[in-house]
């Protein structure tokens, strides 16, 4: 992806694989580096409960990102997508 479409992206928002608890550690390091760049990063509900922290409704991420980012092998994907 060039820069300048990188530049772009204000908010992202991430839909997290399901019942992986451990990937906690892995998304709060890929927010800060989304963060220091000035991207406003966004978590989908179900996968905020399961790390306990907030998040938005699905439907809300959907609208409100710039882009989406899928954390999880693919099913994370294909779900992410339907």
């Amino acid at each position: 992806m060039s820069a300048q479409k990188v530049e772009q992206i204000k908010i992202a928002g991430f839909v997290l694989k399901p019942n992986t608890p451990e990937i906690k550690a892995l998304y709060l390091r890929i927010k800060e580096q989304f963060e220091a760049k000035g991207i406003t990063v966004l978590l989908s509900e179900k996968s905020s409960a399961m790390i306990g922290i907030d998040g938005i409704a699905f439907e809300d991420l959907c609208e409100q990102s710039d882009s989406l980012v899928s954390l999880g092998g693919a099913g994370t994907l294909l779900s992410l997508v339907r």
